[in-house]
This record gives structure tokens, C-alpha cells and sequence, in this order.
């Protein structure tokens, strides 16, 4: 072979290898890039997440950047979503329980993010907060929050009580506030003793009316109901005998003769029974019970009767100007005076 044939043939093996290199080349990357998709296709949902999230936080980008930019946008969307309840239907119901059983309140949030969840109740004119997040305010171990996942932040009371009723409120602090409210009705029977000042602390000589009513069930103002009378079968707004409800002081019954009277009335919601004690004595003080004939059911207050000088609850007489004995003393003498000098 010549010399120019042999380098004609060296050059075109040198070219036949520098070709197959390249084939094997692209075949590698070819290879390992499906084997990367194939190894991406074992990663869970949460993973594609996390590592779509960094790539984002950090401007990179992989393999179907379009995805990425998806992503990124539905993040967005999610964050601008407002906390809020799931279930608004149950707003302004009534709930009712029996006394000495136990209740739960749900309040069902979606999307609770970074707020806060807190109970309170409204009684008259007042609003004790019981709990805030996982914490208890309330003194009354009866009352416990209970967080039942997902998304359920329970008010548990246990062993009802009467004075349990009133207008419970689920708050979930964002801006504004948005709340849930449950009514809460106890049904009995029902016995309280209540009356007309602010406590049960007397000066002597003061006249006293304690109120005592029976009802089948708590009554509030959102709910005005009649209920078979406890007692008789007896039309409305009627007089019933003393006996009817039992007055006890210090666990022991006393006269109605003398300054203590008591009254009792069916108004077709409930029994009222009034014990009225006039010009009270220190010796008045102790404890009040009244409850129904031959049941369990009562209601006790203690009654202070204090020296008339330390309360302002004294009933005092109207007070007149001046004495009357003097006028008419004084009157005479201008008489008298006018006819000596006639």
C-alpha cells in the first residue's frame, strides 16, 4: 500500500472513532436524563412540593419551568384565602341540654393559618371569656376546650348546670372578627331564688322581698315558651296556696304570722313565690331555702342583716321639713296675737 493510501485510511478510522464517541456521548445523556425522570416519578406529592418551593424561594428552576411558575401562583392564591367557619349554618341555633349531663360546642374553622380561636358566654349583661387558643380563663373546671383535628375547637361543659344557660360565642380573630353563636337552654326543673337589689346584705329595719321561681327549663330572652303547670292543672296568673313552694330558714320552717309573709302566683311560665320579711332584725340573717313539696329540688341564698348605719338598703320613711307639733304651735300665737290686739 502506498503511503497516501495508508494515510487516507488512518484518517478515515481517526474519523469512524471520533464519530462512534459521539453516539456513545449522546446515548449517556439520553440515558441519564431518563433515568433522572424515572427517578423523579418515585418522589411523593409533598416532596415535589418542598423541592419546588426552594427552587422558587431560590430563582431556580428544573425541568418543566412552566410547572414551577404554577406553582408559585397557586401559593400565592392559597395565602390570600381568608380564615373562616365551614359551617355557618348553625349560627344563632339553639342547643338544649339537661341538667347534670354533659355538652359539646363545635366550632369547625378552614384555613385557621396563624389566628386565633376563643370562646366566651354572654349572661345578662356580662361576657366572661373562657378560652383562648388551648387555654382555659374560666375558674369553673366544668368548662375545657378540646382540639379534634382537622379543624374542630370544641367548648366541653360537664355536669350542667341551671346557671349554666346563656349565649355562647365562638370568635376566630381575624380582621374583621368573625363569629359563631350557640344559644344554651337548660331544662329542668329549674329553682332559683333572686331579688331585686344587688346582693342579699340588709341594714336592720329594712323590708326585704325574696324571689323564688320554678320553671320547667332556663328561660332566656330569646326563647318566651309556656309549659304544663308543675303542680295543678290551674288557668293563668292564679294564686296558689302557701304549700305550694316550702320556705326554710336555717333548714327549719317558721310562722307566717308574724313580719315574714309569703306568696305564691302561677303566671303559666313558672311559679313565683315571694317571702317578704318586714322591718328585719340582725336575728333575720342566715340561710333562705325554698324548693317543691316531697322532691330534691331547692335553691338556698344567705341573707346578711347588718346595722342600719353600714347599708344604704334601709327603706326609710319620707322625711318632712320641720316639725308639726311647731307649726301649729307657732300658728296659734299669731292667732292669739291678732286678737289681743283687736
Amino acid at each position: 500500500m502506498s503511503v497516501i493510501g495508508r494515510a487516507v485510511h488512518d484518517l478515515l478510522f481517526m474519523v469512524f472513532v471520533i464519530a462512534c464517541t459521539g453516539v456513545i456521548k449522546i446515548t449517556d445523556s439520553k440515558t441519564n436524563i431518563h433515568h433522572q425522570s424515572h427517578r423523579r416519578s418515585y418522589l411523593t406529592e409533598e416532596q415535589y412540593r418542598n423541592r419546588d418551593a426552594v427552587n422558587i424561594r431560590h430563582g431556580r428552576t428544573y425541568p418543566g419551568g412552566n410547572k414551577a411558575r404554577e406553582l408559585q401562583d397557586r401559593i400565592s392564591r392559597v395565602k390570600t384565602i381568608e380564615p373562616t367557619f365551614e359551617d355557618t349554618s348553625e349560627n344563632n341555633t339553639l342547643k338544649r341540654a339537661r341538667i347534670g349531663e354533659s355538652i359539646e360546642l363545635n366550632c369547625r374553622i378552614f384555613m385557621l393559618q396563624d389566628s386565633m380561636v376563643s370562646w366566651a358566654v354572654e349572661r345578662g349583661r356580662t361576657i366572661d371569656l373562657l378560652t383562648v387558643g388551648n387555654t382555659t380563663f374560666t375558674g369553673d373546671n366544668r368548662y375545657s376546650v378540646v382540639f379534634k383535628n382537622p379543624t374542630d375547637w370544641v367548648l366541653r361543659i360537664e355536669r350542667l348546670e341551671a346557671s349554666d344557660a346563656g349565649r355562647f360565642i365562638c370568635t376566630l380573630q381575624t380582621f374583621p372578627k368573625q363569629t359563631l353563636i350557640f344559644y344554651l337552654q337548660i331544662e329542668g326543673p329549674v329553682i332559683e331564688i333572686k331579688n331585686s337589689s344587688e346582693g342579699f346584705v340588709y341594714s336592720a329595719g329594712s323590708h326585704i322581698t325574696l324571689h323564688c321561681v320554678y320553671r320547667n327549663r332556663t328561660k332566656k330572652g330569646w326563647e318566651v315558651s309556656t309549659t304544663p303547670h308543675p303542680l295543678l292543672p290551674v288557668p293563668l296568673n292564679t294564686h296558689l296556696p302557701v304549700s305550694a313552694v316550702q320556705w326554710t330558714f336555717n333548714n327549719k320552717s317558721f310562722s307566717l304570722r308574724n313580719r315574714k309573709r309569703v306568696r305564691n302566683l302561677w303566671t303559666g311560665e313558672e311559679v313565683q313565690s315571694d317571702l317578704s320579711i318586714k322591718s328585719s332584725i340582725r336575728e333575720d340573717s342566715g340561710n333562705y331555702s325554698c324548693s317543691l313539696p316531697h322532691t330534691t329540688i331547692s335553691s338556698t341564698i344567705q341573707l346578711v342583716i347588718l346595722k342600719g348605719e353600714h347599708s344604704e338598703a334601709v327603706h326609710r320613711e319620707p322625711e318632712t321639713n320641720g316639725s308639726p307639733t311647731l307649726a301649729i304651735f307657732t300658728l296659734l300665737l299669731v292667732i292669739l296675737f291678732t286678737l289681743i290686739r283687736l
